[in-house]
């Protein structure tokens, strides 16, 4: 991981889905349930990516080293 996780596809994915629930919210075009449900199943497949990411990334197997460059 590059350590900058809020740049990420997937937390920007979930931000965006997140954003069009508030704002639905707010116009009256999404109930106070759908709310919660919708935020509830935004954060529980945000969670659910972010685990299999990380389990992903540990089972990798490890680049080859590169040789060096230059005279020697």
């Amino acid at each position: 991981m590059n350590g900058n996780r809020y740049a990420s596809r997937k937390f920007l994915l979930a931000l965006m889905f997140a954003v069009a629930l508030i704002v639905g919210l707010f116009t009256g075009h999404v109930s106070g349930g759908e709310f919660i449900s919708g935020i509830t199943i935004i954060t529980g497949l945000y969670a659910a990516a972010d685990v299999t990411q990380d389990q992903l990334s540990r089972r990798a197997p490890p680049s080859p080293e590169q040789p060096p460059l230059g005279i020697g």
